[in-house]
Order: C-alpha cells, then structure tokens, then sequence
C-alpha cells in the first residue's frame, strides 16, 4: 500500500515538474500561456459579455446557470437570462446579466 503511495507521488512530482518546465519556457519565449498550457482564457466585456477559450465541454446550461468544463476545473456562471450566443470547438461566448463567476474543482 505504501509503495502505491509512494508511486502515486512520483508521477504527480513528475507531472508538476514537466508543467513547470513548459510554463517556464512559454514566459521566456513570450508564447500565450493559455495554448501552450492548455488553461482556460476568460475574457469579460462588463458584465453582459463573456467569453472563454480553451473548454473542454458544457456540463449544465439553463437561463441562470451556466457549467463549462475546462482541464483546470469546473467554471460556473449565475446570472439572469443566459445565453450561449457563439459556440465553436475553441471558444464559447455568453451573453446576458452575469452575476458570478467561480471556479470549481
């Protein structure tokens, strides 16, 4: 069991240390952090216009809820009157009254 743990660890130090190693190497040749890392890229325009880069899917998606699935986590947007204006393989744009924005994990 111990040995299980201690291989376990091994691979999340290695993981950590490759992503490390790329976020290093995106800074110094000045590359977007969000393709190199495969992050999440949020952009809001006030608070009626948001768009994210880089999802993964949409999980739930009603008038006052929005879930989007990212390879950082769960990004949830309440709010009143929500729309999924544009939708396309790299980008998702939502429109309507956005009262909050979290990150799940």
């Amino acid at each position: 069991m111990a040995q299980k743990r201690k291989d376990r660890s091994k691979k999340q130090n290695k993981q950590e240390h490759k992503v490390d190693i790329r976020a290093k190497m995106t800074e110094l040749l000045e590359l977007p952090k969000e393709i190199v890392l495969d992050i999440p890229k949020i952009t809001m325009y006030g608070s009626k216009n948001m768009v994210i880069e880089n999802y993964k899917g949409i999980i739930e998606y009603d008038n006052n809820v929005i879930r989007v699935n990212t390879s950082m986590g769960i990004i949830k947007i309440a709010g009143e009157r929500l729309i999924i204006k544009e939708i396309t393989s790299e980008d998702l744009m939502v429109n309507g009254g956005i009262i909050s924005l979290e990150f799940l994990r």
